[in-house]
């Protein structure tokens, strides 16, 4: 036994003699890998850590203002649940607004803030300008999106839980969404905004907060009148998103700036600036290319098929 171990021995010390820097280097390669990883974990808990009670402030104050809302419009809420499948409705329309805030808004406001590198704006001034830039990224995003659902049949079918309030609307139907709605149309523009533009984390809550406050007051009906009196035109109010649940075929912006309008005055600014022989001309050149093969549906049969 003594011989063995006295082999054993001098192998080893061969070995090291050969490489005396091989078990030191794989050692100190092994607690730098540990070291790294623990490293990386806490950093992530602590950046979870730190921006979970704000995400916990927005999402919590925003189902206390639904709750707020929601009890201010119970003549609205008494309709619906009047109404034959009314009470089923409305539960679907609670249990989304609980797993969209919790379970999915929550999460997601952590990882857009963990991708913001700032924690506040150089001045006020840039800080408003972000905050305005956050709010029109949002809408235009969110007029795209919600045009794709309503221009094909096959991608209305997410769209359709939101559109069966269209009698009675609560504030509570506001993220009464599909699950595929709420990631497309309300996670997805601010992931998106926060490449486009040098957000920081003061400017990000606050645009969150007021797209999340009149998202719920475009949902509000017993304030349609004054909103549509005290907003300016390019802002939505709530009579206009109103319209759209009613009619569907129009006003399709929300929550914030009034895509439909501010295109509609863009239309009209171009043709003050163009003249009409210009126009026709254009209109002319552009018919003769495509010819008669292109044809638009009708509104009222897209409407019928998505019914």
């Amino acid at each position: 036994r003594k011989q063995e171990e006295k082999t054993k021995l001098k192998s080893a010390m061969m070995t090291m003699t050969k490489n005396p820097f091989h078990s030191i280097s794989a050692s100190t390669a092994s607690l730098l890998a540990a070291t790294q990883e623990t490293f990386l974990h806490s950093r992530v808990a602590e950046a979870c850590a730190e921006h979970y009670q704000d995400a916990f402030h927005v999402m919590f104050g925003t189902i206390a203002l639904t709750f707020v809302l929601e009890i201010w419009s119970i003549d609205t809420v008494k309709g619906l649940l009047s109404m034959p499948g009314g009470k089923e409705l409305y539960v679907k329309s609670i249990k989304a607004n609980l797993i969209h805030y919790i379970l999915i808004g929550i999460p997601a406001y952590i990882v857009a803030a963990i991708r913001v590198r700032r924690r506040t704006p150089s001045s006020h001034l840039e800080s408003a300008l972000l905050i305005m830039g956050l709010l029109f990224s949002n809408s235009v995003q969110y007029y795209l999106v919600h045009r794709a659902f309503h221009a094909s049949p096959k991608l209305y079918r997410y769209h359709k839980l939101h559109h069966r309030f269209n009698e009675y609307v609560p504030p509570s139907a506001g993220n009464a969404v599909s699950l595929v709605e709420y990631i497309v149309g309300y996670v997805a523009p601010f992931r998106i905004s926060i490449f486009i533009l040098p957000i920081d984390l003061w400017s990000l809550k606050v645009g969150m907060i007021i797209i999340s406050v009149f998202h719920l007051i475009n949902h509000t009906p017993k304030i349609e009148a004054i909103t549509q009196k005290m907003l300016p035109s390019w802002w939505v109010s709530t009579h206009d998103h109103m319209e759209h649940h009613r009619k569907m075929h129009c006003h399709y912006s929300s929550p914030t700036f009034d895509i439909d309008a501010i295109f509609q005055s863009a239309s009209d600014l171009l043709q003050k600036m163009i003249p009409d022989r210009a126009r026709c001309t254009f209109r002319n050149r552009r018919s003769s290319t495509r010819g008669s093969s292109f044809s638009t549906p009708s509104t009222n049969g897209a409407r019928a098929k998505m019914m």
